[in-house]
């Protein structure tokens, strides 16, 4: 038994340390976004207010498109009228 409770211990410890190490690549990436975002900020601020103008703007026109059109719009976009097989089979000139 002492030689189960030991290699539950080891597997949970692993699965830790992994969890960990994928804690800490992500929180040096984020970083080093912060970092390169200061130092874009610190070069050339009229960019980065266009970047946050252009973020917003794209976000509401995002929510427009996909929540907050009218019904009418919904309708003719989500209503596709398939045509049969048979009747564009009918049509075509290879069945003349």
């Amino acid at each position: 038994m002492v030689n189960k409770r030991k290699k539950r211990k080891k597997k949970s410890i692993k699965q830790w340390s992994i969890t960990i190490a994928f804690f800490a690549v992500m929180f040096r990436f984020i970083l080093w976004l912060i970092k390169q975002f200061y130092r874009r900020v610190c070069a050339n601020a009229c960019l980065v207010i266009g970047f946050f103008i252009f973020i917003i703007s794209f976000g509401f026109f995002l929510i427009n498109a996909l929540f907050s059109q009218i019904k009418t719009h919904q309708d003719v976009l989500t209503d596709i009228n398939l045509a049969l097989v048979s009747v564009v089979s009918e049509d075509t000139i290879l069945s003349k």
